[in-house]
């Protein structure tokens, strides 16, 4: 009963965080629409079924966050058992970021050792959700022109991930509250509903995996690092 209870609390709070969070986009979508519906000009009438396509991908986005989180948010422990390729999974990630990285001219670049796999006991698909936040997290933040620099290394009995970014950062009176679902600091401008970082540090939690906000060496922009013990 207690866990048929948990189930049901679990459903209810998704509920409602998916009636709050859905509903503005999908306002600015059947806006956009309407907008193409009456227009009699093919330049207005274009410009609207853009922003239509734009809203159907943040809310599908968003869709897809709200369900990871709600799975995870609610598990009791890691996914399965074995190891993992860090190095393979964060190169198919930055691949797939190229292109959404190159239309805003931003340089993303990855460092990883020759010929070392960097194997973690945390499954591929869980890593590539893990990475992919971090990485459109980056994207995000960072202004035209500027840099995404992703690092894997060694050292003693950790296998680090390092995101680094040329964005404006995050103050540290907010690092610890970012994690939060649904927190956007003041003034963000950029869209999102502030649920990546939260994934993020759901998986970390559930895999005992550490993860840290730091300034980069040159202060500019943030430095995000990931520590995962090496499998015994």
């Amino acid at each position: 009963m207690a866990r048929l209870e948990q189930a049901l609390d679990a459903e209810r709070h998704f509920a409602a965080d998916a009636s709050h969070e859905l509903r503005t986009p999908f306002a600015i979508i059947r806006t956009h629409a309407q907008i193409a519906r009456r227009s009699s000009q093919p330049e207005e009438r274009a410009e609207a079924l853009d922003k239509l396509i734009r809203g159907v991908d943040q809310a599908t986005h968003l869709i897809t966050q709200l369900l990871t989180f709600s799975r995870l948010k609610h598990s009791s422990r890691g996914t399965g058992h074995g190891t993992w390729s860090l190095a393979k999974t964060v190169a198919r990630v930055v691949e797939e970021r190229q292109g959404p990285a190159r239309a805003k001219s931003v340089e993303l670049t990855l460092k990883a050792p020759d010929n070392e796999p960097c194997m973690v006991s945390v499954a591929h698909g869980t890593l590539a959700i893990l990475a992919g936040n971090l990485l459109d997290n980056a994207l995000k933040f960072t202004p035209a022109g500027g840099r995404i620099g992703v690092a894997i290394s060694v050292r003693r009995e950790r296998i680090l991930l390092r995101v680094e970014d040329s964005g404006r950062g995050i103050p540290a009176a907010d690092r610890l509250r970012v994690f939060d679902r649904f927190y956007r600091p003041a003034g963000q401008a950029e869209p999102g509903a502030g649920l990546g970082l939260a994934i993020v540090r759901r998986i970390c939690e559930l895999h005992g995996v550490e993860i840290e906000l730091l300034d980069p060496e040159d202060g500019q922009g943030l430095l995000v690092e990931v520590a995962f013990r090496k499998p015994v």
